[in-house]
């Protein structure tokens, strides 16, 4: 199941999206559109049928410094006085309000409850987190809850203690969990992970769905969320902008700049990558007519002529598709279809280099830490 990660900037994009698309649902964010916004942009999408979910962002305020998001406190959910310390009454509060906003926007079904942002899973933070999924559990009961794990890259390090928080996780008495994991590094497209640190993530989203039968939803995930889907999980986000596609905490609560103009990039299914319009004008323009077939039916006549806004969507659009295909699949066929397609990305990219023609090398290194983590996650889960 695909999901629009919500932010700034939407315009008509959401819209376009679902209209070209294969959407699930609608991720919202209440620190991006004031109060009452946020209210007829969750009727328009519920509306529709979709799947409409609010996240409370809650994790911002246990960084240091504590993080801000613009329209928080108009939305009713400012949880800036989050402590790990904070007393069951102080976490009842928060998670009032968050219901509070729920009910506000129409979200009768399903809720995602707050939580802390973790560096590690043994941080002082963690008991916290699962007080709060266990508090939502029991005021809400009314919904289907999703528990917030939001988590450092880094925290996947060591599968011993990811295990030993799994049996914590896993007698919550929820629906699910939201999942947000921070990469350290925010360029974009994104650097290779880590192939442990994405099997480990990989075996997380796999002992939570598949082995306990929770709901997993992946936010922020862009391409690497496939691998998720072919693990187990059960819906997978992304957004229009680079940094509704990639979790980075620092974004809350660093001073940034106004930045370049992003370069329009659109997802290549036969790549597996999000790559630039002026590098898929070149294969089109160097590769034989019958080479990149599908690639070619898939773009617009001038694709160098295509401007930022329509590549966003274009983006949306062929991952949506994409995702969709692979989420309809049983279970078992997911991590055989995911593999293939990695394997496909490689030798398409190997095609690419004995034309000599040239793209952004960081494509294939994310493909490998692809292969290599679907390799280890394999060969572990099959202990």
């Amino acid at each position: 199941m695909f999901y629009i990660q919500h932010g700034y900037g939407k315009s008509t994009k959401i819209d376009d999206v679902i209209a070209r698309g294969e959407v699930h649902g609608v991720i919202l964010s209440p620190g991006h559109e004031d109060a009452a916004t946020l209210e007829s942009t969750a009727a328009a999408y519920a509306g529709a049928g979709l799947d409409v979910l609010v996240d409370p962002q809650a994790y911002i305020y246990s960084t240091r410094p504590k993080g801000t998001l613009r329209f928080h406190s108009r939305n009713g959910v400012d949880l800036s006085k989050m402590s790990w310390a904070g007393s069951a009454t102080s976490v009842l509060a928060d998670i009032s309000k968050v219901e509070e906003l729920g009910l506000r926007l129409g979200l009768s079904a399903k809720l995602i409850a707050p939580s802390p942002y973790h560096a590690s899973f043994g941080d002082y933070w963690m008991p916290t987190a699962l007080q709060y999924a266990r508090t939502a559990a029991s005021e809400w009961h009314s919904r289907d809850v999703l528990a917030t794990i939001a988590i450092s890259q880094d925290a996947l390090a060591d599968w011993a203690v990811v295990e030993e928080w799994l049996d914590a996780a896993t007698t919550l008495d929820v629906f699910g969990f939201y999942l947000v994991v921070s990469r350290s590094d925010t360029s974009y497209p994104p650097v290779a992970w880590n192939p442990r640190l994405l099997a480990n993530l990989l075996r997380v989203i796999h002992t939570l769905s598949v082995v306990n039968g929770f709901e997993v939803i992946w936010g922020y995930s862009d391409i690497d969320g496939l691998l998720g889907l072919a693990a187990g999980a059960n819906g997978m986000a992304a957004g229009w902008s680079y940094s509704l596609r990639q979790f980075s905490i620092d974004r809350y609560n660093t001073e940034r700049g106004g930045g370049a103009q992003p370069i329009p990039r659109i997802f290549a299914s036969e790549f597996l990558s999000a790559m630039r319009t002026t590098e898929i004008a070149d294969i089109l323009e160097l590769a034989p007519t019958n080479e990149f077939e599908s690639l070619t039916s898939a773009m617009p006549d001038s694709v160098t002529s295509v401007s930022n806004p329509d590549a966003q969507v274009r983006h949306l659009v062929g991952l949506s598709l994409l995702a969709t295909s692979i989420a309809d699949l049983p279970r078992p066929e997911r991590f055989s279809a995911v593999r293939t397609g990695v394997e496909s990305a490689m030798d398409r990219f190997s095609r690419l280099a004995k034309l000599n023609i040239s793209v952004d090398g960081r494509y294939v290194a994310r493909l490998r830490s692809y292969s290599e983590a679907l390799s280890i996650f394999e060969r572990e889960v099959a202990r």
